[in-house]
């Protein structure tokens, strides 16, 4: 048996019409959760398994013209998964600044283009036997530079409320990480670095509940 949920919502302070909705000096807040469970058994041999993740990703801008927001996106996830072999729990932390551009369509809809090109990741994972013993951990902090863009959609339900989604993304840049590892017989050190990048085309479904508010 497989239960799947996610919940995502957005919510942005904006200004009380929809002819200013994105106007200079109005502030962005908002952000999205996204939590899933998913219990299953696998055969031969026969592990149960079970999984729990939650993310949280507030964001936060300011309009620095009409349409043009400047801001900042923090990430938090928490993950842990129980199998009959082993037990894994996860912390993760990421902040990305972003520009972010909204084309009216309409007086009810506006799309809208995402732009980031720099980030940091931290966090750790660690694996343990089902004693309690340590198998591994894991310790990871990663620089990416570069260019990513992700469309969206916001759709205005009134003038204070509105539902927003994105569409895929696109980017490049370079990264380079440095890691720790620890088990049982030792414990080293890496650094990785390279370039990645290309073009999702996946539907990613977000519902953002947004609401409008200023002088």
């Amino acid at each position: 048996m497989k239960i799947f949920l996610t919940l995502s919502f957005t919510v942005f302070l904006f200004c009380l019409t929809a002819s200013a909705q994105n106007g200079k000096g109005k502030w962005l807040v908002g952000g999205n959760i996204e939590s899933s469970s998913r219990n299953s058994t696998l055969s031969n041999p026969a592990v149960d398994y079970k999984s729990n993740q939650m993310i949280l990703g507030p964001k936060v801008g300011y309009f620095l013209s009409d349409r043009w927001a400047l801001g900042l996106a923090p990430s938090f996830s928490s993950t842990h998964n129980r199998g009959s072999s082993d037990v894994t729990k996860a912390k993760g932390y990421s902040t990305a600044p972003f520009v972010r551009y909204y084309q009216p369509v309409g007086e009810k809809l506006a799309i809208f283009g995402e732009l980031s090109g720099i980030s940091y990741q931290s966090g750790w994972h660690k694996r343990t036997a089902p004693d309690g013993n340590l198998i591994q951990n894991y310790d990871y902090r990663t620089y990416n530079l570069g260019v990513f863009v992700r469309p969206g959609i916001v759709w205005f339900v009134t003038p204070k409320i509105g539902l927003e989604t994105s569409i895929g993304s696109l980017g490049y840049g370079y990264y380079n990480g440095k890691n720790t590892v620890e088990m049982p017989e030792g414990t080293r050190k890496t650094t990785e670095e390279g370039f990645s990048g290309g073009l999702s085309l996946s539907y990613n479904f977000n519902l953002g509940i947004l609401f409008y508010l200023g002088k």
